[in-house]
């Protein structure tokens, strides 16, 4: 196995522990709150690796299938770093344990308590999600602080994109999206794509050459929920964005010329290069014919000829870097956990828009949902741009999971939920065979879910 691969895989570990971990805390604290027992707290799922209980100490593999801890819990991690579970004495949860059923119930059991019991504890785990998104957001700003790009001059409308089509133009500077004033690249372009998901978007730019020196391109919802699932790129780059040099491949054009990883495209053919998708048309478009080509190498700028290949690429990888000047905003511990709140809360609103444009059939699951694979990914890309983006991701991630779990599927919060609230109005229990056909059905959703999600993100790396 790659090293990156494994280094992937290390970062999604790491990821789940910590949202799945704050998530079945939440559950477990409040479960000893309301005077409830938690027979297991586990991080993965599936078979105990290892854990540790106050009557057996630490012990590696399952414990006995009789083993009663009389109280005490045993603290586990389990094979599969998928998620997590809290087994609370009378409840039927994922282990779908009902012997404990079929007694008459005790006082330190789920069923026993009252409706606002169950529910605090049902809730708990995303409530603890909710707060370790404001813990995050709220301790970078002041810690941290926020760098924003000092600009809002668009540099490059990338052909047949969602901007093209829109009318920007190169030179443009953005003034306002929806008459709400844009100070920076930055809010443009979280305004635009996250902002009211699905909604069409007024924005206003100053452009030389018009009367009024102003023009206004409407961007419609429908386009930009496809920018958003990956259907449709944006193709709209900011001023002073350069490309850079990733990994080059051995005896290639690139190569052959001297280009080094790290090196920046500066022009081609005199063209100034601010996007990645600007330097492949270029290229493309030049197959098997000398083209001139600027680019720096540390701090020297140099000029070369290379030849594409027949297929169009001269055999490097790139990124694009913003080397323009950046503003940077330092928060006192009020103004802090202001943005706390407010990134968090915008977070909720952006996955509440996404399960409704879901919901409604305006997005696609299928091309919208990611799964371990491609959380996996972003994972390792954000522990690649620092812990704090590594941190940032995280709490992203925790407002997601608390979302879905608030979804009402049987197997989940929101469905164990449902159940209480239909409890509470019927005055009564469900019976055991309905509780159990219903957390059946749960996992039966949920697992087919995951697995389409796994195959999905096979079929993205290798097709």
């Amino acid at each position: 196995m790659e090293l990156g691969t494994i280094d992937t895989i290390w970062q999604f570990i790491k990821l789940i522990v910590i949202i799945v971990g704050v998530h079945e805390f939440g559950h477990f604290i409040a479960a000893r709150m309301t005077g409830m027992r938690a027979d297991v707290f586990a991080i993965g799922m599936g078979r105990r690796l290892f854990g540790w209980n106050k009557i057996t100490g630490f012990t590696w593999g399952n414990l006995p299938e009789d083993w009663d801890g009389g109280g005490h819990t045993d603290y586990r991690l389990c094979l599969l770093p998928i998620g997590g579970y809290v087994k609370i004495r009378g409840m039927i949860d994922e282990s779908m344990d009902t012997d404990q059923m079929t007694s008459k119930p005790e006082p330190w059991e789920f069923r026993s308590k009252n409706a606002a019991q169950k529910a605090l504890v049902l809730s708990a785990g995303v409530i603890m999600n909710f707060i370790l998104a404001i813990a995050i957001y709220t301790g970078h700003a002041f810690f941290v602080g926020k760098d924003f790009t000092a600009t809002t001059t668009v540099a490059h409308v990338a052909h047949g994109t969602v901007a093209k089509q829109a009318g920007f133009m190169k030179g443009d500077r953005i003034r306002s999206v929806n008459g709400v004033k844009v100070e920076n690249w930055d809010d443009f372009f979280r305004t635009v794509t996250l902002t009211d998901l699905g909604s069409d978007k007024q924005v206003e730019v100053s452009r030389d050459g018009l009367i009024g020196g102003t023009a206004v391109i409407t961007l419609r919802g429908n386009d930009l929920l496809a920018i958003v699932s990956g259907k449709q790129p944006f193709g709209l780059y900011k001023e002073n964005s350069s490309v850079i040099i990733g990994a080059i491949e051995s005896y290639s054009p690139a190569d052959k010329a001297g280009i080094k990883g790290g090196d920046t495209i500066l022009s081609i053919k005199n063209v100034p290069i601010v996007a990645a998708e600007q330097m492949q048309r270029m290229v493309k478009a030049h197959k098997e014919k000398k083209i001139p080509i600027t680019y720096k190498h540390q701090n020297t700028i140099i000029d070369t000829m290379i030849t594409p290949t027949s297929e169009g690429r001269i055999g490097v990888q790139i990124g694009e870097v913003y080397t323009g000047a950046t503003v940077h905003r330092s928060y006192g511990i009020g103004e802090a956990l202001m943005v706390g709140l407010n990134e968090t809360w915008g977070a909720v609103k952006t996955m509440g828009d996404f399960v409704g444009n879901i919901a409604s059939g305006a997005m696609s699951a299928s091309e919208s949902v990611g799964g371990p694979i491609e959380i996996a990914t972003m994972a390792k890309r954000a522990s690649d741009s620092g812990w704090d983006s590594f941190l940032l991701f995280t709490a992203l991630i925790s407002v997601n999971l608390g979302i879905i779990n608030l979804l009402p599927i049987p197997a989940l919060d929101g469905g164990h939920l449902v159940v209480v609230c239909i409890e509470a109005i019927l005055r009564r229990e469900l019976s055991l065979k309905a509780k159990t056909i219903i957390q059946q059905i749960g996992m039966f959703i949920l697992f087919g879910l995951m697995g389409f999600v796994i195959i999905k993100g096979i079929i993205r790396i290798f097709l």
